[in-house]
């Protein structure tokens, strides 16, 4: 079992025109999210990960296209690791 620790200037992305908030310190980043959306609101993004003090770079999903967002809640559905919630407790 390894063990991630990501390293991000943020902790949660949010802002006011976004429907989702993800926290990328939670997810794993097998990208179940991007395979169930059908809007097109996931996207990979690389980022540097340390994995026991060696630092590489992966790509883990990210909510690029939230304005293409509906709601119907699949990627909050299938994300095992709760890195996915609505924003407003928006409900699917």
């Amino acid at each position: 079992m390894q063990l991630l620790v990501f390293q991000f200037q943020k902790e949660v992305f949010i802002s006011m025109q976004e429907k989702l908030i993800f926290n990328p310190k939670k997810c794993g980043g097998a990208g179940e999210c991007v395979e169930v959306c059908h809007n097109n609101v996931w996207d990979w993004q690389e980022v540097e990960v340390s994995i026991f003090g060696l630092t590489v770079k992966k790509k883990i999903p990210y909510p690029k296209n939230q304005e293409n967002c509906t709601l119907c809640g699949n990627c909050v559905r299938i994300c095992p690791t709760g890195a996915v919630k609505f924003k407003n407790g928006g409900k699917y």
